[in-house]
């Protein structure tokens, strides 16, 4: 670490940092201003006391983040500001090295969000706008959720209004409120076109109306017989005059109008065409980097693992992060789908199962509170190496978005399809867990030996993929739709989520709660319900 003297560079903090004297090149400095790097290629310059950074300063770390404001101690204390160097930035207080306060942050796609903050997550009265100040939501925050949903204003934190972010969404909202008032104005103009045409109408009728009267009075002074002629031209002509006037009007007004809606509707042909065709173009993009992710993971996988003891069936182990669940990489194959208590063969269908990766495990609590920071679960007591239960499908799409986000791959919910294959570990057979107590009690958990509770993954033997636990435990949520029979399941084994008898969602493999009889029933539940004897597991779809 080195570090030497200067001054001029503090001119413009304060009249307290020209007191301050330069800091020594060596030795013990009390309180005095200067700066320090380190070899890691972090630096600071600004002021200091009792050896360690105090007062205003600038701290730039190597990656490009930079920190300028106050610090205390060594660290972010008081009003600064924080740029990351992916483009976003906070403004506001900072309280021993995080955001905790009152402050501003925006993203680096230009959104905002406005309000209170702890520990460098979103906690008290926030509220976000999009990057061209729309309004997105608001309300009370906790641990960076919103928990209630609130109407708030941005008067609530007046000692932000300066900031250069706060400032953009101010004028974004007046400019949306001037061009409300603009199209309120042309309403009012036109209407009062609209008026005045009409008035004119009438005035041009009523003064044809006076000429006419003229007329006929002056031609029966002259000739009664002449005059009643000339009188009843008068008034043909002046019908069909304004007849012709009003049709001529009413033409071009509908011509207009007509204009008008053909053009409105050619505008937002076009914006929807192209909105879907960058729709489409990301999408694509995004599957093929998905794709060439996984299919590196992969490559990265086929190195020598070994083998699970009891595994018939060759497998590939598959870990893309300390937090992410072990996968076990299984081959394609086919196996006849039905229905246990339907013995129609009729309603059997054969499906074609792709190389897929799959979860050794049902997800452990674990893993759920490193990616989600919390822990749902009822039976806490069982530990962090038990499954995760007490959450929904719903709650399962949150934590499968975030895991996504974290390792760059695409996790899913496996197919009922795919889940039944795993289960069956090769055979195309029904599982052995049918009419085998002794397998049962070896691979199992469930009201026999459960003690009434969840137990930890994987302490009961595995089955020929090397999978623990598919039956019982905790029933495991899969990505299809809830259908009365198979006849329809997609033959390539992908979730059946069409044509659904109801919006519930299916679970497989029974949990600790039920009888033996139960563990190759269907369950069912709304996506919404959490309950304790519901968990998940993952699956992956193979380059």
């Amino acid at each position: 670490m080195t570090r030497f003297a200067y001054g001029i560079f503090l001119l413009a903090w304060s009249g307290l940092a020209l007191a301050l004297p330069p800091c020594p090149a060596v030795g013990y400095y009390h309180q005095c201003v200067g700066k320090e790097s380190w070899p890691n290629g972090n630096r600071y310059a600004g002021e200091f006391k009792n050896n360690k950074k105090h007062g205003q300063g600038t701290y730039t770390v190597a990656n490009g983040d930079q920190y300028t404001g106050e610090f205390k101690d060594g660290t972010f204390n008081g009003q600064g500001s924080y740029s990351f160097a992916n483009g976003s930035r906070y403004t506001g207080d900072f309280k021993d090295g995080k955001r905790s306060g009152q402050g501003v942050f925006s993203r680096a796609d230009g959104s905002v969000a406005v309000g209170e903050w702890r520990d460098d997550l979103a906690q008290g009265r926030v509220l976000e706008f999009a990057a061209d100040g729309t309004p997105v939501r608001a309300g009370v925050f906790d641990k960076g959720r919103l928990v209630s949903p609130q109407a708030l204003t941005l008067s609530l934190f007046p000692r932000l209004s300066q900031t250069t972010a706060v400032q953009a969404i101010t004028a974004a909202q007046a400019a949306r409120q001037a061009a409300e008032e603009a199209r309120v104005a042309a309403e009012a103009a036109e209407k009062l076109a609209a008026q005045r045409a009409q008035a004119e109408t009438q005035r041009q009728a009523e003064e044809a109306r006076l000429a006419a009267e003229a007329a006929e009075k002056l031609a029966i002074q002259r000739a009664q017989a002449e005059a009643q002629r000339q009188a009843e031209e008068a008034r043909l002509a002046a019908e069909a005059a304004e007849k012709l006037a009003i049709q001529r009007a009413e033409a071009e007004a509908q011509r207009q109008a007509e204009e008008a809606r053909l053009a409105a509707e050619a505008a937002e042909k076009l914006a929807l065409e192209r909105a879907q065709t960058e729709a489409a173009e990301k999408q694509a993009s995004e599957r093929a980097q998905a794709a060439q992710a996984l299919s590196k993971q992969m490559e990265a996988a086929r190195e020598p693992v070994s083998k699970p003891t009891g595994v018939s069936t060759a497998t590939l182990a598959i870990k893309d992060c300390t937090e992410c669940p072990d996968m076990v990489l299984l081959p394609s194959g086919s196996l006849p789908m039905k229905l246990d208590k339907v013995p129609d063969p009729k309603a059997t269908v054969t499906v074609n199962i792709r190389s897929f990766a799959i979860g050794k495990t049902e997800v452990t609590q674990r893993q759920w509170k490193a990616i989600m920071g919390d822990n749902p679960s009822r039976f806490v007591a069982c530990g962090l190496d038990c499954p995760v239960e007490n959450v929904s499908w719903k709650d399962i799409a949150q934590f499968i978005r975030k895991l996504n986000q974290k390792t760059g791959q695409s996790y899913r919910l496996p197919s009922e399809a795919e889940w039944e294959y795993a289960a069956r570990g090769g055979s195309s057979t029904d599982a052995i867990f049918a009419d085998n107590a002794a397998a049962l009690e070896d691979q199992a958990w469930y009201i026999a030996n459960s003690r009434k509770a969840s137990r930890a993954v994987a302490s009961k033997k595995p089955n020929a993929f090397g999978l623990h636990d598919l039956y019982g435990n905790v029933w495991e949520w899969v990505e299809d739709c809830f259908h009365d029979s198979y006849a329809g399941l997609p033959p390539d084994g992908s979730a059946w989520t069409t044509a659904c008898a109801s919006p519930q969602r299916v679970l497989r493999g029974g949990s600790w709660s039920d009888e033996a009889s139960s563990m190759r029933n269907r369950g069912r539940y709304a996506p919404e319900v959490r309950n304790l004897i519901t968990g998940f597991r993952l699956a992956r779809t193979a380059p």
